[in-house]
């Protein structure tokens, strides 16, 4: 079973971004005002957010879970930082609404209104008809150190991973949380962070 929910999760997880009730709730608001939710999945075209990234309309997908994946690189893209930060900060609904209305996803900017995705009542759970996404797979476990990722730590119950030390690439996403009373060292991660202090959590991206 696909429910928007579900497609909802997906995206959120491809995005990197925090899969919680919040997030997951909000994104199934800024859909239905997108599409009605019995129809979310926007019919054959598989475009509940009604992507347009190709500028001649919305685009059609063959799937929900590519549309899922393609939308999650759109919401990481610079122009949409106010949502993707909404969303990665776990804001209240009406704080999303005005981020999503102040983008440029939708030209008409929702009629202006800050609380046009806010005022929307969350919608109930509606199946796709013929079309499972597959669920999100656990975090992976720690790999052998490389160039680019070196860290030692362990996995939260709720996936953050607590390191001592780290280093990464551009292309890495870490979320982390020095451990306090640990050894640990100053932390260069990109260029956004140059040190750290231990019981910090830090959200890193490319």
């Amino acid at each position: 079973m696909t429910t928007n929910y579900d497609w909802a999760t997906s995206v959120l997880w491809e995005a990197g971004l925090p899969t919680n009730a919040g997030n997951i709730d909000n994104v199934a608001r800024w859909m239905a005002a997108e599409n009605p939710p019995s129809n979310w999945w926007r019919g054959s075209s598989w475009n509940p957010l009604n992507v347009n990234a190709s500028g001649s309309g919305s685009d059609s997908f063959a799937s929900l879970t590519q549309s899922a994946f393609r939308t999650a690189q759109i919401l990481r893209q610079p122009n949409m930082h106010g949502i993707y930060q909404a969303l990665a900060t776990n804001q209240s609904i009406d704080l999303f609404s005005a981020a999503v209305v102040a983008s440029p996803w939708a030209s008409s900017h929702y009629g202006g209104n800050p609380l046009a995705i806010a005022s929307i009542p969350q919608p109930g759970a509606y199946e796709a008809p013929g079309s499972n996404i597959p669920p999100a797979p656990p975090p992976p476990l720690p790999t052998a150190p490389t160039e680019e990722q070196m860290m030692t730590g362990s996995y939260a119950p709720n996936g953050a991973y607590t390191v001592s030390a780290a280093q990464a690439g551009t292309n890495h996403l870490l979320v982390f949380t020095l451990e306090p009373g640990q050894p640990w060292s100053v932390i260069d991660v990109t260029d956004a962070i140059q040190a750290a202090h231990p019981g910090q959590v830090y959200l890193v991206q490319p």
